[in-house]
């Protein structure tokens, strides 16, 4: 999660996957959704802008505002998504 509030959301997004890669670096193959918080707290072109750029570091971003009923459900449907596909997943390695 990024957010739209920040000085330097790439910066931020880089860090974090710095941080990741330092703990575990299996962890950056895993699949991976950004987040662009606080969406409403900013002007709606550089939401635009900001998903745009993060998008050539990953091509799954998303903006989410808790103000914003459709991005909520477009981010529920997501993870919801994830887990299913995660779970689905493990239960076939359970079975190999």
């Amino acid at each position: 999660m990024v957010s739209a509030e920040s000085d330097d959301p790439i910066a931020d997004y880089m860090s974090v996957r710095e941080e990741l890669r330092k703990y575990n670096p299996a962890l950056l193959k895993k699949p991976e959704w950004v987040f662009v918080s606080r969406a409403d707290e900013v002007d709606p072109e550089h939401v635009k802008a900001l998903v745009a750029a993060l998008a050539e570091k990953n091509e799954r971003v998303s903006s989410l505002s808790i103000l914003d009923d459709v991005s909520l459900d477009r981010v529920k449907h997501i993870l919801s998504t994830q887990c299913s596909l995660n779970s689905s997943s493990d239960s076939a390695q359970e079975r190999a």
